[in-house]
């Protein structure tokens, strides 16, 4: 039993000190498409970071325009077809789970 707390506590200490955060959950809300830096194509209204999660769920067909360098901490695309026009830029996914037929 003492192990165990032990162990969890050192587990919180870790996260704290090494900046371990859990983000946020981030929907694609533009079934227009748009471009990936303006908040306004996401609910909620803010762009994904490092530690969120980028998840387009949108039925049809768009693209997704770059107008810069981003990291996500994870994508999810579960349905939808999403053509990632990155331009020169690039696009780091941390993490990358593609559903049903998704090609990547």
């Amino acid at each position: 039993m003492k192990t165990e707390r032990t162990g969890l506590v050192w587990l919180i200490v870790v996260m704290v000190f090494t900046g371990c955060a859990w983000g946020d959950i981030i929907y694609w809300d533009n079934p227009l498409g748009g471009t990936y830096g303006v908040n306004l194509n996401w609910s909620p209204r803010q762009v994904p970071g490092a530690a969120d999660t980028a998840i387009f769920d949108l039925f049809g067909t768009m693209q997704i325009d770059f107008d810069d360098d981003y990291e996500v901490g994870q994508v999810l695309v579960e349905y939808g077809d999403f053509t990632f026009d990155l331009g020169g830029w690039t696009y780091q996914p941390l993490k990358l789970e593609p559903w049903d037929d998704a090609v990547v």
